[in-house]
Formats: C-alpha cells, sequence, structure tokens
C-alpha cells in the first residue's frame, strides 16, 4: 500500500477497533503499528471488505467479542483477496459473475475453503 492508502488502511483498522471493547489494558499506538505492518502487503480494497464483514458480524467462526487477532484479519484479507481474483478471471473470460454475497456460486467456494 502507498502512504495514501495506508492512512486510509489506518482509519478502517481504528474503526475496527472501536467497534469491539478491548480485551483489558491496550497501547492504541503500538496495538495501531501491529496491525498495519501486519497488513500492509495487501490490496486496500480487500482489507476494507475484511474490515466491514468483521464489524457486520459476518466471518465465519468469528467470536465478535473481542477485536479480531491480526493473523485473523490476515486469514480474512486473504480469502477477499481469493474471491476478487477468482470473480475477475470470470469477468475476463466473460462468465457471468454473481454479485450476491449469498450467492449458491459463493457459499459452494466459502465450503470447500472450510469458511462455510
Amino acid at each position: 500500500m502507498n502512504t495514501t492508502e495506508l492512512k486510509t488502511a489506518a482509519e478502517a483498522l481504528s474503526n475496527l477497533f472501536h467497534g469491539f471493547p478491548p480485551s483489558g489494558p491496550v497501547d492504541v499506538d503500538a496495538q495501531a503499528k501491529a496491525y498495519l505492518w501486519a497488513v500492509k502487503d495487501y490490496e486496500l480494497p480487500d482489507l476494507l471488505q475484511a474490515v466491514r464483514r468483521f464489524i457486520h458480524g459476518e466471518v465465519s467462526g468469528f467470536n465478535g467479542a473481542f477485536c479480531p487477532s491480526t493473523a485473523q484479519i490476515c486469514q480474512e484479507i486473504r480469502a477477499r483477496k481469493e474471491i476478487r481474483e477468482l470473480l475477475e478471471k470470470r469477468a475476463a473470460r466473460g462468465e457471468v459473475v454473481p454479485l450476491n454475497p449469498g450467492s449458491k456460486f459463493l457459499r459452494n467456494w466459502q465450503q470447500k475453503q472450510g469458511q462455510g
């Protein structure tokens, strides 16, 4: 991510942190640095989708009582990236791309990935 994208990522992560109660005393600056370092090599749209899904409680198997770990966020970002790339490939081949998150295509993909 470039500097502008990192700023947007930091804002999204801040929204994520405010959406979940802390599990104990938190050094906000250190937490922000750790999360930004963990996600810096990913694409911003995938990060934003992952954060949105955590905030909305859409990540399968996630305990919404606490903020997700860096590993959980990275795992969800990778899942968003895989879906995005798959849909881009299908669109490039002229195939119909399902836009509905509840589509049969997406449910089948998630089941194959152990997410559904």
